[in-house]
């Protein structure tokens, strides 16, 4: 969840975040009951037919991305493979170490606290 919501944030930041309460090109607002497929570039559009690929995602989904709230373990892949799709758009192909900077961050606090202890 920690790396889904600094993900998250740090598109929000830099402006490259899509709007996932709403459709595309400022569509309708997004329905927790319905299928869209995520345009890493534009956002969701509504799906009409069957989910067919890995950016096919239900709007449930979608809004608990938007507000912080992933739940469960289906939540969390779907959610983390849109943000990994919309950042790699971004960074061209080169590797985004978000899981490694939140490990080191996790390990210096550790080390942290052990040497207060201590």
């Amino acid at each position: 969840v920690l790396l889904r919501r600094f993900e998250k944030r740090l598109l929000e930041e830099l402006g490259l975040a899509p709007d996932l309460r709403h459709e595309a090109e400022g569509g309708p607002a997004v329905r927790a009951d319905c299928w869209y497929r995520f345009d890493p570039l534009a956002g969701p559009r509504r799906l009409h037919g069957e989910p067919a690929g890995d950016l096919d995602v239900p709007g449930q989904v979608l809004l608990a991305l938007a507000d912080d709230r992933l739940a469960d373990g289906d939540e969390l892949r779907r959610a983390g493979g849109l943000l990994r799709r919309v950042l790699e758009v971004y960074l061209a192909g080169r590797p985004l170490k978000s899981r490694q900077v939140m490990l080191a961050m996790r390990r210096g606090r550790l080390a942290a606290r052990q040497e207060v202890v201590e």
